[in-house]
């Protein structure tokens, strides 16, 4: 909900971006996130089944429970009982909304690659218009990172087999990196191709000029003219291929680096409270 509010905020921005009316890309926006409502749906049933499976070896007692090993015995005290049923009804729900959320990531990724393939040359001496583009790709993998923070507290309890959701998780920091990359990539390719479509057309201007002004014997109109063709050249030439700075950079650096921090954090904590209690 955090990314469609934001997203839709910043329309206005997108649809000048990709030469579009704020409305006209509402409305393809809107429509597809209905087109693909009933998939999600299926994929949101999927995930709930996939973490109610991936639970029953990894919560104790479940497989004892069952009959699929060893004989069941009831978790001393009440409370851990209660916790454990619980987290059995509840957990799979999350692997739910998870696994609908990445749905949607990927099935609105289509929906920005098809725009971005649409559009038209992106003004690569303007890289703010491409700022929608990073802001996004930011919010993804923000989402994603807070997600895998949050479920890394799985970990916590030694009752919990780690090994079985381990991979879980490390997937959804992959789905956090693609989700920052992969936009950036396309936009990049597609400044790359302007780049070099715009120093082929300068270079030939400049090609034709040298040819003519070789045979001119005005040398202060010559400098003129090759000096100006040779700046826009150099221009070109300095024109950022990423639609991303440092500032950027720094804080998707934060982001990667909010998991190790809760993670040092709890266990500091931990020490302090066994310390405490001596």
């Amino acid at each position: 909900s955090y990314n469609l509010v934001a997203q839709r905020n910043e329309s206005a921005e997108a649809a000048m971006m990709l030469g579009l009316e704020r409305e006209e890309l509402l409305s393809i926006w809107g429509e597809h996130l209905r087109a693909g409502r009933s998939a999600a749906r299926l994929v949101g049933v999927a995930g709930y089944l996939f973490g109610l499976i991936a639970l029953v070896p990894a919560l104790p007692g479940v497989m004892e429970l069952l009959g699929l090993q060893g004989r069941y015995e009831f978790l001393p005290p009440a409370s851990m009982q209660v916790a454990a049923v619980w987290f059995l009804a509840v957990t799979p729900f999350a692997f739910s909304l998870i696994a609908k959320y990445f749905y949607l990531t990927i099935d609105e990724g289509r929906l920005w690659s098809r725009l971005r393939r649409d559009v038209a040359a992106p003004d690569i001496f303007d890289p703010k218009k491409l700022q929608p583009v990073t802001r996004a790709s930011m919010r993804g993998a923000f989402t994603w990172v807070i997600g895998a923070t949050i479920g890394s507290l799985f970990f916590l309890s030694s009752g919990i087999d780690r090994f079985v959701l381990l991979p879980f998780f490390m997937g959804i920091g992959v789905v956090a990196v693609a989700n920052l990359f992969v936009p950036l990539v396309g936009w990049h390719r597609k400044i790359i191709a302007e780049k070099e479509r715009q120093l082929k057309d300068v270079r030939r201007v400049i090609d034709r000029c040298w040819v003519r002004l070789k045979d001119s014997d005005d040398d202060d109109m010559a400098l003129s003219k090759m000096g100006g063709l040779l700046a826009l050249e150099a221009r070109i030439l300095a024109v950022r291929e990423w639609p991303i700075d440092f500032s950027t950079i720094g804080r998707l650096a934060f982001y990667l680096a909010i998991p190790l921090i809760s993670w040092i954090g709890g266990a500091l904590m931990e020490r302090a409270v066994d310390a405490a209690i001596g």
